[in-house]
């Protein structure tokens, strides 16, 4: 309380401010004649405020004391971010590299690494103190996931979205399946089923290959002239300026970073 009260003191107002000199709302306080304390919640944790105290009586209210500064406990940290994974040359093995999270919410002490086929449940791990590691033991042409956790001394926070990679990508194994394809005038749509990362043993991409034969009215065979081709990562692709009078077909192949795969049957 004040040393000099000049009246009945009736309240007391108490302000505090986060090093970027943010506000947290001012709480009036009921007439105490005794030292008494306030808890605030909802803070952020591993953070210095900086409060002071003001009393009122029935005139108005007093100049603030001056302030004391106070360090929040640490919590949990946040997910790391920007997760990278760097392939070495060799197929066995990868580089990862992630920065710390935004909100570490106290020291960090070191990252857990959990890492494994992308579908499978089973999970290798590994610690680091330093935001990179490198992985090892890895297989050409299969789909990974890794993820990276930060500590603090109270326990391990969230992790973030995962980051899938491949040690080496090969060509895929087979061909697509479920295409559909659809006229209308002068446009034909096309589409497929996608492959799985393991079938394509690397990140699927897809060539659409289309084929006419003027005043055709059968099925067109490999012998009919080749009218246009599209790159695309989806599993859609649409052909449009058509003449209406040609008969058409298509044919797809997927393709990853490590080579084409088979041709779809017309």
């Amino acid at each position: 309380e004040p040393s000099v009260r000049n009246g009945i003191i009736t309240s007391y107002t108490i302000n505090c401010s986060i090093s970027d000199g943010q506000l947290v709302p001012v709480v009036p306080q009921g007439s105490s004649d005794e030292q008494f304390t306030k808890e605030f919640e909802s803070l952020s944790a591993f953070t210095m405020y900086s409060c002071s105290v003001a009393a009122s009586t029935a005139n108005g209210t007093g100049p603030f004391s001056d302030p004391i500064s106070v360090t929040t406990l640490e919590g949990p940290p946040g997910p790391v971010t920007s997760i990278e994974v760097r392939r070495t040359g060799s197929p066995s093995m990868v580089e990862v590299q992630w920065s710390p999270p935004v909100n570490p919410n106290g020291r960090i002490t070191g990252y857990l690494i959990t890492y494994g086929e992308y579908e499978s449940s089973s999970d290798n791990t590994k610690d680091s103190t330093d935001t990179a590691t490198s992985i090892t033991g890895l297989e050409p042409g299969v789909p990974y996931i890794v993820n990276v956790k930060a500590e603090t001394s109270v326990g391990f926070g969230t992790e973030g979205m995962g980051k899938v990679f491949f040690s080496e990508e090969l060509r895929p194994l087979g061909s697509v399946s479920g295409i559909s394809v659809q006229k209308v005038e002068t446009s034909v749509m096309v589409s497929w089923k996608p492959m799985s990362l393991s079938e394509a043993r690397g990140f699927p991409f897809y060539f659409v290959y289309l084929y006419g034969s003027a005043g055709s009215t059968g099925r067109t065979t490999r012998e009919d002239k080749l009218i246009k081709q599209l790159r695309t990562n989806e599993t859609t692709a649409t052909f449009e300026g058509l003449d209406p009078d040609t008969s058409y077909s298509v044919q797809v192949q997927p393709a990853t970073g490590g080579g084409n795969g088979t041709l779809s049957d017309f």
